[in-house]
């Protein structure tokens, strides 16, 4: 398996709404221009108000995003070179507060990421 940082950022009608990110293992290296896609748990009741197709995949309320770019970077620690991996998505564009607060509640609950404490959180005042 390699590890990945993964980056992204959720636009609502194009403007930014809030960056996730987290850890993702997988069996292969992503390409930019391929999909990643994060279905829901069986069972989940979380349900898109109003979707673009960029959101989604073939699975109902499930969540596909484009690899726009694969990077790589070294850091030296305890006297030797640790390399990360990083994937970074195309921004996810959708149409309603609602919508972002469901692509977030999948990523977070269900897929293990996180919002970004640093960066835009339309959310904040939710707690």
């Amino acid at each position: 398996m390699n590890t990945f940082q993964f980056w992204l950022d959720i636009h609502c009608a194009g403007s930014p709404a809030c960056t996730l990110f987290g850890s993702l293992d997988m069996p292969v290296r992503p390409l930019a221009g391929e999909r990643i896609s994060f279905h829901q748990e069986k069972g989940s009741d979380l349900q898109f108000q109003h979707v673009r197709f960029e959101a989604v995949c073939s699975r109902e309320a499930s969540v596909s995003v484009e690899v726009e770019e694969v990077s790589h970077y070294s850091v030296r620690r305890d006297g030797r070179l640790v390399f990360t991996s990083v994937i970074r998505a195309h921004p996810l564009n959708v149409s309603t507060l609602d919508d972002v607060r469901v692509v977030r509640d999948i990523l977070t609950k269900q897929c293990g990421l996180a919002v970004d404490p640093y960066g835009i959180n339309v959310f904040d005042a939710e707690g």
